[in-house]
């Protein structure tokens, strides 16, 4: 495994990094869960979490794990709410990674 992987403030640096990006899209292999929520000052108490990392432990793919997003979203109420996506920042470093050097070995 590569050191800077493992290394704690690497990923905490990455934490940061993700939080003051704005986000629109999101590859389903970066996300560990979903969670749907309705608006507090709604009268819904519809709360939903999928939970991505343990579907795909059991072998879920992403195109069902895309449908399964899909009907969870077709369930929440017509009523204003929230997704909140936890993501997997060690998986998005080390992709970044992995993408920044073979860049940088193409240029050099």
């Amino acid at each position: 495994m590569i050191k800077w992987a493992d290394d704690d403030k690497y990923i905490a640096d990455w934490e940061d990094i993700i939080k003051n990006v704005e986000k629109t899209d999101y590859p389903m292999e970066f996300v560990n869960s979903v969670t749907f929520t309705c608006d507090p000052e709604s009268n819904s108490e519809f709360n939903q979490s999928v939970d991505i990392k343990a579907l795909r432990e059991m072998g879920y793919d992403d195109f069902l794990l895309k449908e399964i997003l899909t009907e969870t979203l077709q369930e929440f109420p017509d009523e204003e709410g929230y997704m909140e996506f936890k993501l997997d920042i060690a998986e998005i470093a080390k992709s970044a990674q992995m993408m920044t050097e073979t860049y940088l070995r193409g240029v050099m």
